[in-house]
């Protein structure tokens, strides 16, 4: 190998070992935000699916009214998941708990079309 052919090749591992570096920081960087995802995901808690607080706070929260219901919607979820003991709310709670609500208020709402 000529004196060139290796200084092309000494700068062109040093390229390449420049960029696995910054490879690894952004790899770093998603592992440290995919762990703050699933702490924040989280697991779902079965008791928080059934409260009937968190259910009336979601539909005052979903269907406001001009006066104060979604402050006191916040506080009917906070309290439902104050009563259910969670470590952590999630937001698979919030998720099921919203769908849940939301199909109950169409049966309901089902039921007075059908009287």
């Amino acid at each position: 190998m000529r004196p060139e052919e290796l200084k092309e090749l000494i700068v062109t591992l040093r390229e390449l070992n420049a960029s696995y570096k910054e490879m690894g920081n952004a790899m770093k960087g998603v592992v440290n935000e995919t762990r703050f995802l699933k702490r924040l995901i989280g697991d779902p808690n079965p008791e928080a699916q059934r409260s009937w607080l968190i259910a009336a706070g979601i539909a005052l929260i979903a269907f406001p009214d001009p006066t104060i219901s979604d402050l006191i919607g916040a506080i009917l979820v906070a309290a439902g998941l104050a009563k259910s003991r969670m470590k952590q709310p999630s937001i698979v709670d919030a998720y099921k708990a919203f769908h849940g609500t939301v199909r109950e208020l169409n049966e309901i709402r089902w039921e007075f079309h059908t009287l």
